[in-house]
């Protein structure tokens, strides 16, 4: 299977780790909701498409949570089909209210 960089992430700037002295790179991954750490030499590597010279373990681990995504598929349309499946398979819908900290500081208690 021929892989690619799924365009759904963020990526922090390089940081370095003192305790292992070597550079890091935090890493979310927006489709999946997930975060990893990887060392820079290994990031690197994903950004050039050298996916061959990353351990199986790491490289398993990326395709799991989806940061590394089969080359031939359509993202948006994948994502587009798993948000509909999940829409018609619940029939609950939620609403969340999130109170700013102006709601804090601006109502009035008695």
């Amino acid at each position: 299977m021929n892989l690619k960089l799924s365009h759904y992430y963020r990526v922090s700037r390089p940081l370095f780790d003192q305790v292992e002295e070597r550079t890091k790179r935090a890493i979310y991954v927006t489709r999946t909701a997930m975060f990893r750490v990887i060392d820079e030499e290994s990031w690197s590597l994903i950004e050039q498409g050298q996916f061959q010279q990353i351990p199986s373990e790491m490289l398993a681990e990326l395709i799991n949570i989806e940061l590394l995504v089969p080359e031939e598929g359509n993202e948006l349309q994948t994502i587009i089909q798993q948000n509909q499946s999940t829409i018609a398979e619940d029939e609950n819908l939620y609403l969340v209210i999130q109170p700013t900290a102006y709601c804090q500081l601006g109502c009035h208690y008695f």
